[in-house]
């Protein structure tokens, strides 16, 4: 059974460390000194401070390395790193630019175009399982493209948001939804089955509204 950690100044006293880390790190983008090497400093800092406030050292640094070993962050990292891959060979093979050609050959302007760059962003993200991956890749190359065919520029950013949060939601290698059936103790068939209706309504409504407003841009 583990020990209470007792820290000076109570809830308050746990509290300092998240502080320093998360307004060390507002600092850095504000800064623009972005990086695993910042970010390690504040996170470090933010450990060293706490250290301070527990009134059991030997303790606080025993919870501290449980948390580091803990089974949870080591499948989070797990699935970041696959999405990462499975992200990188999807661009490599070129689907970015042919959900772009086929935006472009089928003549789609305005609010067609934010569909399927809503589409796009759904795809790609149930194929890598990561929204971030995806609005990296597709927001360099759909997002100029949409802008000069016409689409609302407001509209077609949410519409990569939207997509990217879409697969980030539902595809299987996911780190949400692997995280989900890890932590609650459910298989990853019945998380997908699960969220699967919320999902698609959800995709439903949203294609609805980019389709009425996702034009009004300059062709």
């Amino acid at each position: 059974m583990q020990k209470k950690l007792d820290l000076y100044g109570g809830v308050f006293g746990g509290l300092v460390p998240l502080i320093i880390l998360v307004t060390g790190l507002i600092w850095l983008s504000v800064e623009e000194r972005g990086g695993t090497k910042p970010f390690w400093a504040c996170a470090w800092i933010a450990l060293a401070v706490g250290l301070f406030f527990a009134k059991n050292k030997q303790e606080y640094c025993k919870s501290a390395m449980r948390g580091i070993g803990d089974k949870t962050g080591i499948v989070i990292i797990t699935a970041w790193l696959f999405a990462g891959v499975f992200g990188k060979l999807m661009v490599a093979g070129g689907l970015v630019n042919g959900l772009l050609w086929l935006g472009m050959t089928t003549g789609a302007q305005g609010a067609m175009f934010t569909a399927i760059v809503f589409l796009a962003a759904m795809l790609f993200s149930l194929g890598t399982g990561t929204s971030t991956g995806t609005c990296i890749a597709l927001t360099p190359v759909l997002y100029p493209a949409g802008y000069f065919l016409g689409a609302d520029p407001a509209m077609l950013a949410l519409a990569i948001l939207s997509g990217a949060a879409f697969g980030d939601n539902l595809a299987p290698i996911s780190d949400t939804t692997i995280v989900s059936a890890f932590t609650q103790g459910a298989s990853m068939k019945n998380v997908v089955r699960s969220r699967f209706p919320l999902a698609i309504s959800a995709a439903a409504i949203a294609m609805v509204i980019f389709l009425i407003f996702g034009g009004g841009g300059q062709v």
